[in-house]
């Protein structure tokens, strides 16, 4: 008798574990969205890619400045370095210096070669105007009429202000 109890009891776990079983993978499947199957010409569309920017990037880098008030020619020279910054290279555009002192302003007007990646080139500039003069602003900016498209167009401008 013990045998068949034992017997009978195997059977109805096995049964039970098979109800159990299948239970909870319909419920589980409940839980799971379902997706249409693909059809057989259906294709997906690639992720579209972020492609980098390969524009020029002109940016002045800095700035010498000297005075020289008792040699000859003009007594102030400085030399404005720009680089370019960009993946490609740039078209030749122009630099301008605007000197403020005051309710005085006067603007120049300097010519930059077409620079390869990478690539700086320093623009000579004389002048008479006391560039150190206190109270004066000289404002620097390459591609000053936007002759070149930039990957920034905000990293153009360097100023010197002397108190």
């Amino acid at each position: 008798m013990n045998t068949t109890v034992n017997t009978n009891n195997t059977t109805r776990l096995k049964m039970l574990t098979r109800r159990a079983l299948l239970c909870g993978l319909a419920g589980l499947s409940l839980l799971m969205p379902t997706l249409p199957p693909a059809a057989a010409s259906e294709t997906r569309s690639p992720q579209p890619i972020m492609k980098q920017d390969r524009r020029a990037d002109l940016t002045i880098l800095g700035i010498i400045m000297i005075s020289n008030p008792g040699g000859q020619g003009d007594p102030y020279r400085c030399w404005p370095s720009i680089q370019n910054q960009g993946l490609t290279a740039s078209q030749p555009c122009t630099l301008s210096m605007q000197v403020t002192k005051g309710a005085t302003s006067v603007t120049f007007y300097f010519a930059v070669p077409a620079l390869q990646p990478g690539q700086a080139t320093n623009v000579t500039v004389a002048t008479s105007l006391p560039l150190f003069a206190p109270g004066t602003t000289t404002l620097f900016e390459a591609d000053a009429f936007n002759d070149v498209n930039e990957q920034n167009e905000f990293n153009n401008t360097y100023s010197v202000v002397i108190p």
